[in-house]
């Protein structure tokens, strides 16, 4: 079940992903050559953009798969996905300009590409906060969750089942603390099993 709940966010979000990347080549085009925002555009064919489009999609898809920016983040913060976002968009664009120089028949515009890079970063990061903070709206209200059991001794076992008990939002439910030593730990939430070490 776990599994397929995360394979079903992992699709979710690499959805949206190709949903944003592409709003941002597309408006990027429209803005170079359907507005008076820069100077007169250079002459230029829509099939080079349709099939740089495709290149897109494909590129950025497989680099942010094995860069594994998929993965859950319940304890990583929203920076660390930043610059993950950054650096994954960074490659694919590397990658994408070299494909694009050894095709060769593919001629597109400088600023259409520089536009549509600093959408994508921009619209992606949106995307993944959006994404992760429904996440964790659901956990807090009981969705989503992972049942866990504590190890340690009693203060420690106590001391971590509050925390995670106040950050709802990860998504982590403990269901039960094993303690290591005959302390009586009775400062715990109602419904966390106690067991105790023979």
């Amino acid at each position: 079940m776990l599994k397929q709940h995360s394979r079903f966010f992992k699709n979710l979000m690499l959805l949206s992903d190709v949903v944003f990347v592409s709003l941002a080549w597309w408006f990027a085009y429209l803005l170079r050559f359907h507005t008076d925002l820069f100077s007169a555009p250079e002459p230029y064919l829509f099939r080079d953009y349709l099939l740089a489009w495709l290149l897109i999609l494909l590129v950025w898809a497989v680099v942010f798969e094995l860069l594994d920016l998929y993965r859950p983040r319940r304890i990583s913060s929203r920076w660390s996905e930043t610059v993950d976002i950054v650096k994954g968009s960074g490659l694919a664009l590397l990658i994408f300009l070299g494909v694009i120089f050894l095709l060769r028949d593919i001629i597109l515009s400088r600023i259409v590409v520089i536009l549509f890079w600093i959408f994508s970063v921009a619209l992606l990061n949106l995307s993944h906060v959006a994404v992760r903070e429904g996440l964790r709206f659901l956990r807090s209200k009981g969705y989503n969750l992972r049942r866990i059991l504590v190890i340690g001794s009693p203060v420690q076992a106590q001391h971590l089942v509050h925390k995670l008990t106040w950050h709802r939002h990860l998504g982590l439910r403990v269901v039960g603390v094993y303690l290591t030593s005959e302390v009586v730990c009775n400062d715990l939430p109602e419904g966390v099993a106690i067991l105790k070490s023979e």
